[in-house]
């Protein structure tokens, strides 16, 4: 994990980050914590790696990762 950690760049909660996170909190139920993700990948155009990508499909916009699918 320190080795991930030591990679890993991080990255602000900007305005932009809070106005996606906000648009995305009223066009769908969704917790805070998934809407400040959500809108920090749309605001750096990350994808998301994570196991519980049904949380996230919806979004269009954002690309999506599953690193335990095999496909």
């Amino acid at each position: 994990m320190r080795t991930f950690f030591n990679a890993s760049q991080i990255l602000p909660i900007s305005q932009a980050v809070i106005n996606q996170a906000v648009r995305l909190k009223q066009l769908r139920k969704m917790s805070l914590g998934d809407s400040i993700i959500a809108g920090t990948a749309l605001v750096y155009n990350l994808t998301i790696i994570t196991r519980n990508i049904d949380d996230f499909r919806w979004i269009t916009e954002l690309e999506l990762v599953n690193p335990f699918n095999d496909t």
